[in-house]
């Protein structure tokens, strides 16, 4: 992971941890970085279609009710919640739509097309 997505994962905490609102000042000097670069984060963050808003002048929310995670996972790990969420849907008569839409998801973290192919099978 390069130094920008890591600085792009630290706004997007900032913005997680300050529900009111952080200035753009704050975020700059979190990241050690100058006061156009923050506001550039938070420009690619928006064009991202994350769903950061101006509260006031130079103070910025992100909408924690309609918001994505971004989640790195281990192909072990995907492994892991991949078969306890196929499980679950093999155990149940009539699967919500969103686990099935988070398998699809993990699968395509497993990073091991082979195996991918003979789980959904």
């Amino acid at each position: 992971m390069n130094n920008k997505q890591k600085n792009l994962e630290k706004v997007i905490h900032l913005l997680r941890i300050h529900p009111d609102g952080i200035s753009i000042r704050d975020i700059a000097d979190r990241l050690g970085c100058n006061a156009s670069t923050a506001y550039r984060y938070l420009q690619e963050l928006q064009d991202d279609l994350q769903p950061i808003y101006e509260v006031e002048r130079g103070h910025y929310r992100l909408d924690l009710s309609v918001s994505q995670y971004s989640l790195s996972l281990r192909p072990k790990e995907a492994l892991m919640i991949y078969l306890a969420l196929r499980r679950y849907i093999r155990q149940t008569s009539r699967a919500p739509r969103f686990l099935i839409s988070a398998l699809n998801r993990i699968a395509g973290a497993l990073q091991r097309q082979d195996l991918v192919n003979m789980l959904r099978e």
